[in-house]
C-alpha cells in the first residue's frame, strides 16, 4: 500500500535488542505492550476505532478473527495534506474521540497487539489524506533524537529521518 511507504513499526528493546522478556508467546511479555502513545503534533482526530481485541498469542501469530488490519487505530489531521495514523493500539485504551482537538505530547492511547500484528508494536505513518486505503505516505522527520546505527555508531540529531535497523531514543 502506498500509504505505508514511509511507515514505521516501533518496538521497545532491551540492551541486547530483544523486544520481549521470557518466551514472547503472549503480549504481556513485550516491553512496549501497554506503553502510552502520544500525539506527535497538535491536530484534530478525524477517525478513531476501538474495541478490537488484542490477540492473546504473540511471537509471530496473527489473529485469525481480526476485523481490520489496523486493529484499534486513530487518525489525526495536523495540517492540510498531513495526517498521522496510529495502528495496533491496545483494546479500550483510546482516550480521544473523532472531532476532538489534541496537543503535541497528549496521551491518545496505549501500544497494543490488535489487528494484523505478529507482536505488540506501534504502527505509525504520515499520509496525505485521512483515508488509510486511498492516501500516499509522507516522509517523517524526527526531532531531538539519539540514533544508533546497526554498526554501533551513535549520533544526536535535532532533525533526522530514521532508517531500518536504527535504534532511536528521544531526547528531551
Amino acid at each position: 500500500m502506498l500509504a505505508q511507504r514511509y511507515a514505521y513499526d516501533f518496538v521497545v528493546t532491551d540492551d541486547k535488542g530483544a523486544t520481549h522478556n521470557g518466551d514472547g508467546s503472549g503480549p504481556e511479555d513485550y516491553y512496549c505492550y501497554g506503553d502510552p502513545v502520544v500525539s506527535p503534533a497538535d491536530g484534530v482526530v478525524v477517525a478513531a476505532s476501538d474495541g478490537h481485541r488484542d490477540y492473546h498469542r504473540a511471537g509471530g501469530w496473527l489473529d485469525p478473527r481480526q476485523r481490520d488490519m489496523r486493529g484499534n487505530y486513530l487518525t489525526i489531521k495536523h495540517a492540510d495534506g498531513e495526517y498521522s495514523l496510529f495502528a495496533h493500539l491496545k483494546e479500550d485504551s483510546i482516550r480521544v474521540l473523532e472531532g476532538e482537538r489534541v496537543e503535541r505530547g497528549e496521551r491518545i492511547g496505549r501500544c497494543g497487539h490488535s489487528g494484523n500484528s505478529t507482536e505488540p508494536h506501534l504502527h505509525f505513518q504520515l499520509q496525505d489524506r485521512p483515508s488509510f486505503f486511498r492516501s500516499m505516505g509522507l516522509p517523517i522527520q524526527f526531532e531531538n533524537a539519539l540514533v544508533r546505527d546497526p554498526d554501533g555508531e551513535t549520533e544526536k540529531f535535532e532533525s533526522a529521518y530514521i532508517r531500518e535497523g536504527q535504534r532511536v531514543t528521544a531526547l528531551e
